[in-house]
């Protein structure tokens, strides 16, 4: 199965955490209104957040269901066959195995694995113990301090889609691994 790198990258090299999205609303023609519409939102804040570059996992995620595709994240160390993916339902273990678990069960497992308390984690961010509570009591964070947290943790964000195609069609499983030292996206093998 063919993998993604975007040719809608821009000139100038700029990094985007939310390029997935601009892709995939490329490759789908629905347009901001659309989306906004469908999240009982304002085109505004739509394009806002696509133009800040950031938003919370779940709106992404709502964003990705509008356009028939299923996202997931994913914390891993390039070369490593352990890898700690989101998926909505279950996080995935380098060896298969699955379980139910929240929508930050993969940063929960990622630091549970490498011995990182949640306050652990709060100090490397230079963040009070709170913030950090608070991400896992609402189960939710934005995009941006997902990459931050990968960056303190010297690690990659993976980002997953399956877009959905016409019945008579398989799916279209398109992989972007987030190169944090590089600050590129890059397809996974």
């Amino acid at each position: 199965m063919p993998f993604y790198e975007s040719s809608r990258r821009p000139a100038t090299g700029e990094f985007k955490r939310l390029q997935f999205l601009l892709d995939l609303i490329g490759l789908t023609g629905v347009g901001y209104d659309e989306i906004a519409s469908k999240l009982g939102l304002s085109r505004p804040v739509i394009y806002s957040a696509m133009k800040e570059d950031d938003m919370n996992l779940s709106r992404a995620e709502a964003i990705c269901q509008i356009l028939g595709c299923e996202v997931s994240f994913s914390l891993f160390k390039p070369g490593s066959n352990a890898y700690y993916q989101l998926n909505g339902k279950e996080i995935l273990l380098g060896d298969g195995q699955g379980y139910k678990l929240k929508r930050l069960a993969f940063l929960s497992a990622y630091l549970e694995s490498k011995g990182i308390s949640r306050t652990a984690l709060a100090e490397k961010l230079c963040l009070g113990w709170s913030t950090v509570a608070t991400w896992f009591r609402n189960d939710d964070i934005k995009i941006s301090r997902l990459f931050q947290i990968a960056k303190v943790l010297g690690t990659s964000v993976g980002v997953n889609m399956l877009i959905q195609g016409p019945a008579d069609d398989t799916s279209d499983i398109r992989q972007y691994a987030i190169d944090i030292k590089q600050s590129r996206s890059i397809p996974l093998d």
